[in-house]
């Protein structure tokens, strides 16, 4: 038998801050900002031009920190969420974004970890 378990929203105000400070970070290349979003062991999966990407946070910190900030090349702020779920203390979410001119997809799964939602793994990709 099949049992889907509902959400719990509980602290959806929160989960949408963080995300928000999340696509600050990532308009800006905020790498303290960003930086202070992640678990230190998150990972970092998925596919960038074709490429099969498998990163450390300070990895992927290192690759924000090289390309240009979109805020500087005037890149628009086109950022969005597209669904949070919670269940107690983890959650993803899935957000969509312009960055470096493609429309990336990810999905981000957190922990409430001291009171704060952290992201533990990101998974994206990019359209074509």
């Amino acid at each position: 038998m099949e049992h889907e378990e509902q959400s719990d929203y509980s602290d959806y105000p929160a989960l949408v801050r963080s995300i928000e400070n999340y696509f600050q970070g990532l308009y800006h290349s905020d790498t303290k900002k960003l930086k202070a979003l992640f678990d230190p062991h998150a990972s970092i999966v998925g596919f960038y031009e074709g490429e099969h990407i498998r990163h450390s946070l300070a990895k992927y910190l290192q690759f924000v920190s090289n390309v240009s900030a979109p805020s500087q090349i005037g890149e628009d702020y086109d950022m969005e969420i597209i669904s949070i779920n919670q269940k107690g203390p983890i959650a993803t979410a899935r957000v969509r974004f312009l960055y470096e001119a493609l429309f990336h997809t990810e999905f981000l799964s957190f922990t409430k970890t001291n009171g704060q939602w952290l992201i533990v793994q990101k998974l994206f990709c990019h359209d074509d």
